[in-house]
């Protein structure tokens, strides 16, 4: 933080979305009156910044987790009174269990709020549906991705916009809010602050950062959290990216319809590229007062379904005469200049990621021949594909992280590593690609760090995450929460290589102290869930090394015993997206052969759960494992990670014994089930109550 600065003014001022909507809502503009949805992570519902504004709550299948980091943010971007950009709008919301990456539950949701609206008078239609995540499309890691392109459609056919981060289909990109000139829409950059985004014709570049947001990590627990927006990446968990864009132009929007209830989505949409400030590169930035200028100017447009089919306009119904199928009007820039021939730039862009896709699959299909058979020739091809890749101009930052996962799958660990080291020298703090949660170079030192941990080099691991916890130093006091979480997890490793690979129980101590006081640093109230985990963790593994197991069981104990199997389950996520051994295997790189994304998937989670040398990722992949199979209702095979876990008397032990029971329960075994939480409730006293708050068998 620059000397002289003021923390609480900057996080006040931040509060602001700038542009001018502030001004608009002095002038009574708040989006007052227009019925809005979210669909994101749950979240309570008390928090000052949007208290009252929500009209119905659905969840689409979050369990136990009752409340987000996520979440809060983006209905306060939104409706928030201080932060959102349509405080007076009404909010319809739709729960998502984000973390189980399957588009199903987004499409349910969605279907929710078409239904919703099918019951509501035209004054109170919900008009756009925020969404800040990516279940579809290029990039998107998300299992049953046409399930949400086909409820697109239908919401959109029923007159509902649709904002998303996906590229396909999604409108909004993002840009840069200048500290010190926040209304100036010519001084917005297009992209994040050190991190240029594509421009094109077909989407709006919308403020992401600098912003506050608002945070709940508990109920009645309020607060605030400030994010600069650096890259896309923002910080570990950030809400910072193209998430924080999509709720803003929500609010833009709902202020329109505020004045002029009877315009459709499509010109609502048309308006905002026409009003929007143009750069010199052609990125054209959000400009809401003149968008709100060119709203009142227009003269709605009753006629515009007249050219859908007799079956068309039977489907839209005669109360909501604007609802359409999808149809684009002429001048929506998207679908403009059809003819306009791409330059030369543009053509050699499109060839390379042509060429990498390719290149990508073959490597993908010669990993998995090599897994099956073993033949010599196949890991000759996989090598001879991965040389390949990196030899081509203009590689994509995934390309990297893919062929460093594959040749560590493939047991090129070296050349892994070798990979991992090239793209954080080229890519710097650029954005690292899909759901990783760091900037490139920090994403690539924890890939190097699991690597070497895996494999027992514990002295290379050593340096990975060192250089990690020196280069997240430019947070410190700036960005607390962001530079604690990073020596959090850092130290937590180092403590095991010390103890494990090192037999080194004094400098294991040393570095579980660095674990609490990094915890400490953060503000109590503002401490996200996996950071009191980890905190409680670190505890235990420091009482394991000074007094034995016996005593360590006898002092461990449930903090949130009524969440105690979800707080696990997300920890175990965020811990895991931090390696290799997080996320899936991008399904878009076999489209030929779906099926060997699902194999490859399935020998990362193999590596993890039976080969690594690892103990803290073994047990959060087990856990992780499990937890996925049982929901799936794989019985077997989470009854197996369950039992391991439960069995080897760890700081999971009590946690895996409660899953444990909750899975035979599954299956009608009651008997077993309340022996399971009998063994439990005696082997770990602290967790009789997390224990007696599971349902009866």
């Amino acid at each position: 933080m620059p000397r002289g600065s003021d923390p609480k003014k900057i996080l006040t001022d931040a509060m602001n979305p700038g542009l001018g909507v502030r001004e608009l809502h002095q002038r009574g503009i708040t989006g007052k009156g227009v019925n809005v949805a979210i669909i994101d992570q749950p979240l309570y519902m008390d928090h000052p910044e949007y208290a009252g504004k929500f009209v119905a709550y659905h969840d689409t299948g979050c369990g136990e987790s009752k409340n987000s980091m996520h979440g809060p943010g983006m209905a306060s971007l939104l409706v928030g009174n201080q932060c959102g950009t349509a405080p007076g709008a009404r909010v319809y919301y739709g729960a998502v269990p984000s973390w189980k990456m399957d588009a199903t539950y987004y499409a349910d949701a969605l279907d929710w709020v078409v239904r919703q609206n099918e019951v509501l008078p035209v004054s109170k239609k919900i008009r756009v549906v925020s969404v800040s995540a990516q279940p579809s499309g290029t990039g998107s890691k998300y299992i049953n991705q046409s399930l949400w392109d086909q409820a697109v459609q239908r919401a959109e056919a029923s007159g509902i916009l649709v904002l998303d981060c996906t590229w396909n289909h999604g409108i909004v990109s993002v840009c840069w809010l200048d500290p010190q000139d926040r209304e100036n829409v010519e001084s917005c950059t297009p992209g994040f602050r050190r991190d240029a985004v594509e421009v094109d014709e077909g989407h709006i570049h919308v403020p992401s950062a600098p912003r506050t947001t608002a945070q709940a990590y508990s109920e009645r627990g309020f607060g605030y959290t400030y994010d600069g927006g650096g890259s896309r990446s923002g910080r570990p968990m950030s809400k910072g990216g193209y998430s924080d864009s999509i709720p803003y132009a929500a609010g833009i929007l709902a202020m329109g319809w505020q004045i002029r209830p009877e315009l459709h989505h499509q010109q609502m949409r048309e308006l905002l590229f026409k009003s929007a400030f143009t750069k010199s590169n052609g990125a054209k930035i959000i400009n809401p007062k003149k968008f709100i200028r060119l709203v009142r100017r227009t003269k709605s447009t009753p006629t515009i379904g007249n050219n859908l089919s007799a079956s068309e306009k039977s489907t839209t119904g005669s109360a909501f005469s604007k609802q359409i199928t999808l149809k684009v009007l002429p001048e929506d820039p998207r679908f403009a200049d059809k003819d306009k021939k791409p330059d030369k730039a543009q053509i050699a862009r499109l060839r390379a990621r042509s060429r990498e896709s390719r290149l990508l699959e073959e490597l993908g299909n010669a990993a998995v021949a090599w897994l099956k058979e073993g033949k010599q020739s196949s890991i000759l091809e996989v090598n001879k594909l991965i040389d390949s890749l990196l030899a081509e101009s203009n590689l994509s930052v995934g390309a990297y992280f893919a062929a460093a996962k594959i040749a560590n799958l493939c047991g090129q660990s070296e050349k892994a590593i070798l990979i991992l080291e090239n793209v954080a020298s080229k890519h710097g703090d650029a954005d690292a690609p899909g759901s990783m949660i760091e900037p490139v170079d920090l994403m690539a030192y924890y890939w190097i760090g699991s690597i070497a941990r895996h494999s027992g080099d514990g002295q290379r691991a050593s340096r990975a995450y060192e250089t990690i916890i020196e280069k997240s130093k430019k947070w410190e006091g700036l960005n607390q929460e962001r530079y604690a979480i990073n020596l959090m997890h850092c130290n937590m490793y180092l403590a095991e290589i010390a103890s494990d690979n090192l037999k080194d129980n004094t400098l294991a101590l040393k570095r579980l102290d660095e674990v609490e006081k990094a915890i400490e640093s953060v503000e109590k109230d503002h401490k996200p869930y996996e950071v009191k985990f980890f905190q409680d963790w670190a505890k235990y593994k420091a009482s394991v090394i000074r007094n034995g197991k016996s005593q360590a069981r006898q002092q461990l104990a449930a903090k949130d015993s009524n969440k105690v199997l979800s707080t696990a389950f997300m920890t175990a996520v965020v811990q895991l997206s931090l390696t290799h051994l997080g996320g899936k295997t991008d399904p878009s790189l076999f489209d030929g052969k779906p099926e060997n994304g699902e194999f490859l998937g399935e020998a990362l989670k193999r590596l993890v759960t039976e080969s690594t040398k690892s103990p803290i990722d073994k047990r959060l992949a087990k856990f992780f494992t499990g937890t996925l199979e049982l929901e799936r209702k794989k019985f077997t095979e989470a009854e197996k990670h369950f039992s391991e876990l439960f069995e080897e008397d760890s700081y999971f032990s009590p946690m895996a014994g409660i899953a444990l029971a909750h899975c035979k329960k599954e299956q009608g075994k009651n008997a077993e089930a309340a022996d399971v939480l009998k063994q439990v409730k005696n082997k770990y006293p602290g967790y009789k109550l997390a224990v007696d708050l599971q349902k009866e068998p």
